[in-house]
């Protein structure tokens, strides 16, 4: 093959609410966002135990029980994408006469309020808020060239391809907590989930006749899921967290237009027909499952480790539009350290190892960073994110479409894809 699939370069300031860059593998899913505070992903994203503010009512309600007074959580989120060439099926780097950029931009805001009820001898408290939870912004580009050496002139452009995405599936979510004991507590949450997307493939030709294009879009999805949770301390040094979130069967409208076969990542359903249109048809996200586990070391130092485990059941996922996607139920490990200086700024590491549900041995691992500060009877909270992420993947706008030999199946004829993330995230949080 002549063009990578995009070596995903993520730079993003991130203030609530992102997890990786979306890249070629979530098209038609979403990326996921990881709806908490910088201090959170800081430590991996262990958000079972690390979320102590109203962030809680989406990771886990229970931990709103830990919180008296009014608690007001504000964050923004902007984040950039840029890939790049990666390598050929036979492991050489691309050449001067291909090009293709993946470039990401877009911007959102989570808020979350959460306080406890008067009075305290009952344990309640409670929790709103609203963050998005999936993300289908995407831009790829890429340039189609003439190979010959013999031709002139040389690296004529033939077409341009793009495949552009965009929408969010957002989420209101409520949540109730009570303190069972000083040392349990029980939480739940309902999650409203909405939103639709779009998504594009086209080839514009260089010497001007008409263009092809598919596209597919998603409108008025709506749906709930459901949270229950909980969080158990265990002497003085040990605490565990989790919290298992329901599937979420969401109704929306659906159309696509298919003649050019440019969608063919997607499973459609095969009618014959290249213009698809259905209402109030329904789409599933998956089941959750997720645990975490903190421990507090002896007092000599002042900090503490967490290491967490997220199950979720993708391979439930589809509807009555799409066909079997046939991805994967994964498992994602997090594991997480703080560190508080007798100053009292703290200082956040973390490691995340995630497979993706398109295939479990495209794998990714992320080293985490953050810290913060208390000023104002604000506490900002600030963290980066590295990610790295190799594997194979078929050309996106295959050779044969632009008069070049299809370039083959299987494994060996698949682009080597090398993939890197950079993200970084604010967060604001006032404790009344």
């Amino acid at each position: 093959m002549s063009r990578g699939v995009p070596l995903g370069i993520l730079l993003a300031l991130v203030t609530a609410a992102a997890a990786g860059g979306y890249t070629f593998l979530d098209l038609g899913v979403g990326g996921r966002v990881y709806p908490g505070s910088a201090r959170g992903s800081g430590m991996a994203e262990t958000g079972w135990l690390s979320e102590e503010n109203s962030f809680a009512t989406m990771l886990n309600p229970a931990t709103l029980a830990m919180i008296a007074g009014p608690d007001v959580t504000v964050a923004y989120h902007v984040q950039e994408t840029r890939s790049f060439p990666a390598y050929d099926s036979f492991d050489a780097l691309l050449g001067y006469n291909t090009y293709a950029v993946n470039k990401n931009y877009y911007q959102n805001a989570a808020v979350g309020f959460a306080t406890g009820v008067v009075p305290r001898a009952l344990g309640l408290s409670f929790g709103v808020m609203y963050s998005p939870v999936y993300d289908f912004n995407y831009d790829y580009e890429e340039e189609i060239r003439d190979r010959s050496t013999s031709s002139q002139p040389q690296d004529e452009l033939i077409a341009r391809a793009y495949i552009l995405g965009e929408g969010t599936l957002k989420a209101i979510s409520f949540g109730v907590a009570r303190l069972l004991a000083e040392e349990a507590s029980v939480g739940v949450s309902l999650d409203y989930v909405f939103g639709g997307y779009d998504l594009t493939a086209r080839v514009d030709w260089a010497d001007g006749s008409p263009g092809t294009e598919d596209a597919i879009s998603a409108s008025n999805l709506d749906g709930v899921r459901l949270r229950v949770a909980g969080r158990i301390e265990a002497g003085r040094r040990w605490e565990v967290g989790f919290e298992a979130t329901t599937r979420c069967n969401m109704r929306g409208d659906f159309s696509a237009t298919t003649a050019n076969d440019l969608l063919w990542f997607l499973p459609l359903p095969e009618t014959g027909d290249t213009t698809l249109a259905w209402k109030d048809v329904e789409v599933s996200y998956p089941a959750s499952f997720g645990i975490g586990v903190r421990f507090h070391p002896r007092n000599e130092l002042v900090g503490l480790f967490e290491i967490g485990m997220k199950y979720v059941g993708w391979s439930a996922y589809g509807g009555d539009f799409y066909g079997d996607f046939a991805l994967d139920n994964v498992m994602s490990w997090h594991a997480g350290v703080e560190h508080v200086f007798y100053s009292g700024m703290p200082l956040r590491f973390g490691l995340a190892y995630s497979p993706s549900p398109k295939d479990k041995d495209i794998r990714e691992v992320a080293f985490t960073f953050g810290s913060g500060f208390a000023t104002h009877g604000w506490t900002v909270d600030f963290s980066g994110r590295i990610g790295w992420n190799d594997y194979r993947y078929p050309d996106i706008f295959d050779d044969e479409m632009f008069g070049a030999p299809h370039s083959g199946d299987g494994l060996r004829w698949r682009d080597e894809v090398a993939e890197t993330s950079f993200s970084g995230r604010l967060s604001f949080m006032r404790r009344f």
